[in-house]
């Protein structure tokens, strides 16, 4: 399989440009981090995605943002702890990327009910990346999923990461009104988002 273009086509085959998109939700106020995740996922030309906000007083990830879970999926992982089985703890606990081309084959879901779940959404791979701000704190954590299983050459996380690091710099210094845009390799889509 052939590295394609980011947002040409999905991995399950359905286009974003045709607006073939999963169900997207996102806490009150979260249009921004909702319009990253979507763009985050199509970057990666993904099927699903979540973004999760690290809370300090529970030092867990809670999802802000999703799209494409039923809510038996986001019930399981709406509060992420650093031993939960899935990559965005890990991305949590290592704080770098953590791509996982086969969940099925993957240590970190042999055996757990997280594997099972994933599964049963139809999710076979996934990459998380931390979102630190300027002052080298964690903000939380983006995540894509894929329906489909790649080995690590079919898989170029560089797009996603841009989306990250751009999303990242809205929310640096925790300033009211932000934007930044997003240009894909190509250089043909961009998107602004503003942070209320």
């Amino acid at each position: 399989m052939q590295n394609r273009k980011p947002g040409s086509e999905t991995r399950s085959g359905n286009t974003f440009q045709d607006d073939v998109r999963p169900p997207a939700r996102a806490e009150p106020g979260g249009e921004a981090i909702q319009k990253a995740l979507t763009t985050a996922i199509r970057a990666a030309q993904a099927d699903f995605g979540t973004v999760q906000q690290y809370d300090s007083a529970e030092d867990c990830l809670r999802i802000v943002a999703s799209c494409g879970f039923p809510d038996q999926v986001l019930n399981l992982f709406q509060m992420v702890r650093r031993d939960t089985n899935s990559t965005c703890a890990a991305a949590l606990t290592q704080r770098m990327r953590v791509v996982v081309g086969n969940i099925a084959a993957s240590y970190l879901f042999v055996g757990t009910r997280e594997l099972a779940a994933l599964q049963q959404a139809g999710v076979a791979a996934a990459h998380s990346t931390p979102i630190i701000v300027d002052n080298g704190q964690l903000w939380g954590v983006l995540t894509v999923h894929f329906r489909r299983p790649w080995e690590d050459t079919q898989y170029d996380p560089t797009p996603m990461e841009r989306v990250a690091v751009r999303f990242a710099e809205c929310l640096k210094d925790g300033a009211p009104q932000q934007t930044f845009a997003y240009r894909d390799a190509e250089g043909s889509d961009t998107r602004t988002f503003q942070r209320r």
